[in-house]
């Protein structure tokens, strides 16, 4: 630690790469630092270094760039892209209404469906890092159980109970385990492109499942455990412009719940 100079950890946090070899995003960088920062006032309290080389952080911490905006398909343009996906339509529907995570997904086996509860549980995830796999914990580090819709609920059976045990579910056509770069290489571009939508990553379809379970009148504490975040406020924050948006439904379905019982009312005065 005695060795650290502002320098380093400016040059550091600019150019940070993570263990895949992907450039770090500024969020991911500015939270290093502050770590880094943390430790370093502490081994000055406990007399390790004679100062904390860092002094202020204004210049280290990469600026947040503006994130992303989020594309959340329709109905119709999501069953319209899982078709274009061919053999992988049962999986891109999977996640477009769950938002289960790409990790999470390939690593789904056998034994974490239920379908007479009609869930899958996820407990683990399989990180894929310069072209091995690695078997890790959920992001949020815990277990959850996801609901699945009726749609998809006899096609998934039927695929499940054809795979064995030790499979995952999710596999390439040739039976191996599925590597993200050329699933959207080969797959979901062109799939993109046939279906006639631009600008459109398959996070995206995590967004799609947010939206939809909003609409289906989902609270705040329930997407937040179907979602896999660690806290309510992690919710909040990635998608308050969802939440904001949803409000609509509210008012409508408010407004039709008060004309029912206007009605229910009038029928039992009227009779």
């Amino acid at each position: 630690m005695g060795s650290i100079t502002r320098a380093d950890v400016k040059a550091w946090a600019h150019g940070a790469k993570s263990t895949a070899g992907n450039t770090v995003s500024p969020s991911r960088a500015r939270q290093a630092v502050v770590l880094l920062n943390l430790l370093l006032n502490h081994a000055y309290e406990m007399e390790l270094i004679k100062r904390n080389p860092l002094g202020s952080l204004k210049g280290l911490i990469p600026k947040l760039t503006e994130r992303k905006k989020i594309k959340p398909l329709e109905v119709d343009e999501l069953l319209k892209l899982a078709d274009e996906c061919g053999d992988y339509r049962l999986m891109v529907l999977l996640v477009g209404l769950t938002g289960v995570r790409w990790a999470e997904l390939v690593e789904l086996k056998r034994s974490d469906f239920d379908f007479r509860d009609k869930t899958i549980s996820i407990s683990r995830s399989n990180s894929e890092v310069n072209g091995s796999f690695h078997l890790v914990a959920t992001k949020s580090g815990k277990p959850r159980v996801l609901p699945i819709p009726e749609l998809i609920l006899a096609d998934l059976r039927s695929l499940v109970l054809a795979t064995n045990n030790e499979e995952p579910v999710f596999k390439s056509i040739k039976g191996k385990p599925l590597r993200r770069s050329n699933f959207a290489r080969n797959v979901f571009k062109p799939a993109l492109d046939r279906a006639g939508l631009k600008g459109v990553r398959f996070h995206d379809l995590r967004h799609t499942a947010v939206t939809l379970l909003l609409s289906s009148g989902a609270d705040i504490m329930s997407l937040s455990r179907v979602m896999g975040h660690s806290k309510p406020s992690t919710t909040l924050n990635i998608y308050a412009h969802e939440l904001d948006s949803s409000t609509e439904t509210i008012r409508t379905r408010l407004d039709a719940m008060v004309e029912k019982s206007q009605c229910d009312r009038n029928a039992t005065e009227g009779g």
